[in-house]
């Protein structure tokens, strides 16, 4: 932590577990962020049930089928439109504030592009996004050079303890 402090990272909170303690009526945090690109490398982590997806996404709506999630920057698959649009940027607005109507019309619109077993009222059933082949070529990447990167300190690690233990027993008594 000291490490990241004196190198400036753009850290707001410190926190150990899922439970964030933020306030006496709010308890906890019900989201974290998550990093996905440090310094416009693509980051992901990888703890057990906890794996994030690397890199910046967007999420592409293709009638009668299930949603897909890829990186923000690629073409929506077949018939597939972009939900997610930027509204804010370093504090600004980057689209005039929507009317309530403007509101409910998308609404409308986003709702009737689910199948209809999403959109029954009586057990519902959630449709299942799929993950675009760029997205997962870039986590298995990403999850590579993190490996990569995990065993090669493992190892200078070793090399250093068997260095200093060794030097250690050459030397006279």
């Amino acid at each position: 932590m000291d490490e990241l402090v004196r190198s400036g990272a753009p850290i707001d909170v410190y926190a150990v577990g899922t439970r964030v303690g933020v306030s006496a009526d709010a308890p906890f945090l019900d989201s974290a962020y998550k990093m996905v690109e440090y310094d416009g490398r693509p980051v992901m982590k990888l703890s057990s049930a906890k794996v994030t997806v690397p890199g910046q996404k967007q999420v592409f709506r293709r009638p009668g089928f299930a949603d897909v999630i890829g990186l923000h920057d690629e073409q929506p698959p077949g018939a597939g439109v972009p939900l997610l649009e930027t509204v804010m940027r370093n504090g600004s607005r980057t689209v005039e504030r929507p009317t309530l109507d403007d509101g409910g019309e998308r609404f409308a619109a986003d709702l009737a592009g689910l199948p209809p077993a999403a959109r029954r009222i009586q057990a519902p059933l959630a449709p299942r996004a799929t993950i675009s082949g760029q997205l997962t070529v870039l986590a298995d990447q990403v999850r590579h050079r993190i490996e990569d990167e995990v065993l090669a300190s493992f190892a200078n690690l070793r090399n250093h303890e068997r260095s200093a233990t060794g030097s250690q027993r050459s030397q006279p008594r």
